[in-house]
């Protein structure tokens, strides 16, 4: 199959490459955000350091979703770096626009 779905939204290829890298993974902390170039740096530190430290036995992933951004939300997120033992999914926002979207 050449794309997994999600409700009737079809997942882009890359990003199913992506999750596959960190496959198996016991916790997975979603992170959204959207023009929020001021503050992604310290929220996904402060996830970061919890899954390190709470859960050191566990394998982890943060998956960042970052809805249209006229900032440099992408490029701050990309930039972080986890705890080796702690992977890292940055996409753009799949889901479009409407009420709890981005």
């Amino acid at each position: 199959m050449d794309e997994e779905r999600m409700g009737e939204l079809a997942l882009p290829k890359e990003l199913i490459e992506k999750c596959e890298k960190f496959k198996p993974t016991d916790i997975l902390v979603g992170v959204l955000c959207k023009n929020v170039e001021t503050t992604v740096l310290h929220v996904l530190n402060v996830v970061n350091e919890g899954l390190y430290s709470f859960f050191p036995d566990y394998r982890k992933c943060i998956a960042v979703s970052i809805g249209p951004s006229d900032d440099r939300t992408m490029e701050m997120a990309e930039l972080f770096q986890t705890y080796n033992s702690i992977g890292k999914i940055i996409t753009q926002d799949i889901g479009g626009r409407g009420k709890g979207a981005g």
